[in-house]
């Protein structure tokens, strides 16, 4: 929680087109949650700015394209672009599809937390971090068709590609802070082991501590999630469903795009 400041501005052409624009700024301030329920820390601000243009929506075919764009002063960064259809070539039809793509770098991603009584300054535990570059893109098509007054059809279906690539590991420093120190370069060592899979760390000066494994968190994530949905209101105040549903996904750790 904490202030901020959010200004949005929109506007209608002649020819009924939309035009949207947002920017939001908000500052720095505690979060309890960045160490998944360890120590209060210091969250970045941001500054955010969020556009989107629309066509004719009396138009049997309608059009738009959003943009987004945010930025932290840790070095943090997100984009996102989405375009859309949206198609009625009968009233009771309609048909909307279309890509999103979205790329964000988060200097600081949670990665996990390590017990280890020689974390003083977290009182005994080491909570990791590291800088997560993920990429994402999806295409999400949608069917209505009006059958009757009380009988309705709708369709989804989204396939997915999500992947992300984990990089600088480091731990917290202090609470009620964003100071983090770098294995292998302000603290501790730190090496992959392709056999194992996971980076093992010492994260004592020189090399020195307790050791521990971080499993390798990079991920390429796939899905397609599908479902289907029957409305029929065979009577006033009794309505009947019937809806098919279909997911299927994979994941692997390996985070090229």
């Amino acid at each position: 929680m904490g202030d901020g400041y959010f200004a949005s501005y929109a506007m209608t052409l002649r020819n009924y087109w939309s035009i949207d624009v947002h920017g939001h700024v908000g500052p720095w301030v505690y979060n309890d949650k960045l160490t998944r329920g360890g120590p209060m820390m210091l969250g970045p601000g941001f500054k955010n700015v969020e556009g989107e243009i629309e066509g004719d929506e009396r138009k049997p075919v309608v059009w738009s394209v959003r943009g987004e764009y945010q930025t932290r002063p840790d070095g943090s960064w997100s984009k996102q672009g989405e375009f859309g259809f949206k198609f009625r070539p009968w009233p009771t039809v309609n048909i909307e599809f279309g890509p999103e793509y979205q790329h964000e770098f988060v200097s600081a991603q949670w990665v996990r937390a390590v017990t280890d009584p020689a974390a003083v300054e977290m009182y005994g535990r080491r909570y990791v971090f590291a800088g997560l570059d993920q990429t994402e893109i999806s295409f999400t098509t949608r069917f209505d068709v009006i059958l009757s007054p009380r009988m309705s059809l709708q369709m989804y279906l989204q396939p997915l590609l999500s992947t992300g690539t984990y990089t600088g590991f480091k731990e917290a420093a202090a609470p009620r802070t964003y100071d983090f120190l770098t294995y292998g370069q302000d603290t501790g060592t730190i090496s992959f082991d392709a056999d194992a899979g996971a980076y093992l760390v010492y994260p004592g000066p020189g090399g020195t501590g307790s050791p521990f494994l971080i499993p390798n968190p990079d991920f390429n994530y796939t899905s397609l999630r599908a479902n289907t949905v029957f409305r029929w209101e065979f009577k006033p105040g009794s309505t009947l469903y019937v809806v098919w549903t279909q997911q299927r996904e994979d994941e692997t750790s390996d985070g090229r795009f």
